[in-house]
């Protein structure tokens, strides 16, 4: 279909349907007819109902499908555009949720139109939950771990195949993501050898966030009480019971398994695992060693990251819930008491590194004031914890190897209708990085012009793999993160862009950071 100037593409299958005999098995390269409709938006992979995706497309296990939009002059005969820049969007959902249609908005692509930089956008679906992130001997025996990121993988390899004919040029692909999308794409740069993109930008997420990565004797629990819940104790092959089930009643047994009473954190039982192939050991051990890929990296996240998940659990009015409960859910094994109390010292109920918003935003707020201390404290434990000190991690480390191709971003922007005390939620810098921050959405018109500035300064990352661009640009300099030499981060602030030195929270976010007490997840008593 024609939409301003853009043809759009959807739901074009680049595997096969992973049912049936396919589920739990590595996705199949999908074989086309003479014609293929592109009109149709396709579901959403299974995954529970009343989450965003869901109710916008609907939910199904045939869910591997490719979406593109391009201008409509890159395509057809006589085309007047080719070999454009692609830029690819993996989708975050906590490995258990997401879709690819919810990002198949034009904007973005019309303001690269705009620009005389024109892309194309592709967006594509993946399994989650136990269909793509399932865990435990059973699985690992099967060749049945990492599912979604083999699902990535043949996308990307489907756009390296297929692009040029929508006037890509499959030799210039950025891929990004957010959450567990940016989680992904950090994953994906572990292969040093990879040639299926040559840059990539991860927003809210790095390959160690969310408690790291464990593999399939850390993660039997989640799988021996999915079996549980799905009725396949006592069979001969708990898999093979698991596979014959229907997708609903399969999805059925993951929601009542995540619903109860469980030991790991974050309640995400879901997501890669070392499995010795495609993860081959751990990634903070990889990158820490230099096993990554040297492709040019946006890294950032959103300074009030924690609001989000705590909102979802915990009243904005707490008045108690002790830092050492707050920690176990997010390393839900024991620690050394010194670590409780070196964190209750970095981040004291009441204390100033909560004094402002929501809990790191500064400035006045009328806002400041309706939520109570405890819950400012754990908001800024888990904002520290989950984003910051990742995503501080990664560049640093990858810049110790002599790899200065980085740079990275603090976003302090608010996007309505969020609850004001959420701050610079996660996932707050979305509409901004894909046009949805607009005056007709609410958006202030500081609000949009960060919002253009994002989007510009991501298209001329996917043009130059920098995102200054080329002479004569209007943005703000964002120079890169060197360090030791430079600490560089540029502040995206509603009515300003500054560059300023990622050294706040040194001593805490340092402390986070050391080898023993980062990028672990574990069971209680393991």
């Amino acid at each position: 279909m024609l939409q301003n100037g853009l043809g759009i593409f959807l739901g074009i299958p680049f595997a096969q349907p992973p049912v049936g005999d396919l589920r739990f098995k590595r996705p199949v390269p999908a074989t086309y007819g003479e014609h293929i409709s592109a009109i149709e938006r396709p579901p959403a992979c299974l995954q529970p109902l009343g989450t965003v995706a869901a109710n916008v497309s609907g939910i199904s296990e045939d869910c591997l499908f490719v979406n593109v939009i391009t201008p409509a002059a890159a395509v057809g005969e006589g085309c007047e555009l080719k070999d454009l820049p692609v830029l690819v969007w993996i989708y975050g959902g906590g490995y258990y949720g997401g879709s690819a249609i919810l990002y198949t908005s034009p904007s973005l692509s019309s303001r690269a139109l705009e620009k005389g930089k024109p892309i194309v956008l592709v967006t594509f679906g993946y399994r989650v939950g136990i269909f793509g992130f399932g865990h435990g001997r059973e699985m690992r025996a099967n060749d049945a771990l990492n599912l979604g990121m083999r699902d990535q993988l043949l996308a990307l390899q489907w756009v390296k195949d297929n692009i040029a004919g929508f006037g890509g040029d499959p030799s210039k692909v950025t891929i990004f993501g957010e959450s567990a999308g940016a989680m992904s794409v950090s994953t994906l740069m572990l292969n040093e050898t990879q040639d299926l993109f040559r840059a990539a930008i991860m927003q809210s997420g790095t390959v160690t966030s969310l408690g790291g990565f464990g593999n399939e004797t850390i993660y039997q629990e989640p799988y021996d009480r999915l079996v549980e819940f799905a009725g396949c104790n006592g069979t001969e092959s708990s898999f093979a019971c698991l596979k014959a089930l229907s997708g609903e009643d399969l999805l059925a047994a993951q929601v009542e398994m995540t619903g109860s009473e469980f030991e790991y954190s974050w309640g995400y039982p879901f997501g890669p695992a070392i499995d010795g192939d495609l993860i081959p050991t751990s990634p903070y051990h990889m990158i820490k060693n230099g096993s990554f890929s040297r492709v040019p990296f946006i890294t950032g996240c959103n300074s009030d990251e924690g609001t989000t998940f705590i909102y979802a659990s915990l009243s904005q009015n707490l008045t108690e819930w002790p830092l050492s409960t707050a920690i176990e859910v997010m390393y839900p094994y024991p620690l050394p008491q010194e670590f409780y109390d070196r964190i209750e010292e970095f981040y004291p109920l009441g204390g100033r590194v909560q004094a402002d918003a929501s809990p790191f935003s500064s400035g006045t707020n009328l806002f400041n004031n309706s939520v109570s201390p405890a819950w400012k404290q754990v908001t800024a434990v888990y904002t520290d914890l989950l984003m910051q000190s990742r995503r501080r991690w990664l560049p640093r480390t990858t810049n110790e190897h002599s790899f200065d191709k980085t740079w990275s971003y603090e976003f302090k922007g608010y996007s309505p209708p969020d609850p004001p005390f959420w701050g610079s939620s996660h996932e707050a810098e979305k509409p901004y990085v894909f046009g949805r921050a607009v005056a007709e959405l609410g958006y202030s018109p500081d609000q949009v012009a960060l919002g253009e500035a994002m989007m510009d300064y991501w298209i001329n990352f996917v043009y130059f793999m920098d995102p200054n661009g080329d002479e004569g640009s209007e943005l703000a300099h964002w120079p890169k993160h060197d360090f030791p030499a430079n600490k560089n981060s540029l502040e995206m602030s509603i009515g300003s862009l500054e560059v300023i030195q990622d050294d706040f929270r040194e001593e805490s976010i340092a402390f986070i950071n050391e080898p023993q007490n980062a990028f672990f997840i574990r069971k209680r008593g393991q």
